[in-house]
């Protein structure tokens, strides 16, 4: 079963011929992979035209090249015409694909957002001092909201 019937996804050619390598097209490729093999022992650039759905024969060297390219390729075995590829999750983490419908990320695989000096600078500048609530807050906060608001 090639793997485009689980994204609805089909590889393309340009209008000279060569397949147009997309983010979408290289998750396939490692989903594709990841599925056929789960031991991650290899997988042979003769099976990417079914596996993936491409085109031509022609276009696995150019999907081949593509991969190699990107930093998708684990190890090219020692059997010519086999490789080890990356899985998704380890390409996205690592930034070699770009999150979308093929891989999410969980927050715990993100790095912590730190604010550059500039945003915290400005978060500083921005914030304002809000003395600890009493009693007659709420009706002091009311009269301000309704002088603010016509009636």
């Amino acid at each position: 079963m090639p793997a485009t019937d689980n994204l609805r996804y089909t590889p393309r050619e340009d209008g000279d011929g060569n397949l147009v390598v997309d983010p979408q097209l290289l998750a396939l490729t490692l989903q594709w992979a990841e599925q056929i093999d789960p031991d991650n022992q290899g997988v042979s650039i003769t099976r990417f035209k079914s596996g993936v759905g491409l085109p031509s024969k022609a276009h696995s060297f150019q999907l081949r090249d593509a991969l190699r390219l990107h930093g998708l390729i684990r190890r090219e075995l020692k059997k010519e015409g086999w490789y080890r590829l990356l899985t998704v999750g380890e390409a996205v983490t690592t930034g070699k694909l770009p999150p979308g419908p093929w891989y999410t990320p969980r927050p715990e695989e993100c790095p912590a957002a730190t604010p550059s000096m500039a945003e915290s600078a400005d978060a500083q500048a921005n914030t304002v001092d809000v003395p600890p609530a009493e009693d007659g807050v709420e009706m002091a906060a009311r009269g301000v909201i309704d002088d603010e608001v016509p009636a």
